[in-house]
Order: C-alpha cells, then sequence, then structure tokens
C-alpha cells in the first residue's frame, strides 16, 4: 500500500443494522490505533473479537465468509490514511 498507514478513526460511520454490536465494538476499541496493512487490521479485529473471524473454507461457511470479507473491506476503506 505504498507506505502509507491508516488508523481507526472514532469519526467513520458505523451502519449498526449491517455489523453487529460485538463488531462495533472490536472498531471503537481500535480507535486510534496505526495499521500499514490489511491483514494487521483484519488480525487486530479477530483478536478482538470472534465475530471478525473468518470460518474454515467450507461450502457452508462461503457465505459467511463472502460477507465478513466486504466488512472487513469497508473496515479499512473507512479509516483515515495518515
Amino acid at each position: 500500500m505504498s507506505g502509507r498507514s491508516r488508523h481507526c478513526s472514532s469519526s467513520s460511520a458505523i451502519d449498526p443494522q449491517w455489523l453487529t454490536q460485538e463488531q462495533t465494538g472490536a472498531l471503537v476499541r481500535l480507535a486510534g490505533q496505526h495499521f500499514s496493512h490489511r491483514w494487521a487490521l483484519a488480525e487486530a479485529l479477530a483478536e478482538l473479537e470472534e465475530q471478525w473471524r473468518l470460518r474454515p473454507d467450507t461450502l457452508v461457511n462461503k457465505a459467511y465468509n463472502k460477507e465478513l470479507q466486504r466488512k472487513l473491506d469497508w473496515a479499512y476503506r473507512n479509516f483515515s490514511t495518515e
């Protein structure tokens, strides 16, 4: 990502209808922290909250993992860039 890092911003709009309360809480707890890579953000969220963890790659979990990946992409896009 060209050397820039992103940090969680409490000003980022969080859609309570799409994210669970637990997922939202994990994002709020990361406010102010810096992440240079998407994987670092995903790892930090997964450590804080099980609902941010991908499930085993099976047919049953495919839809869940796809939706979670959308949420992770959204989270990374909505952090301020330094």
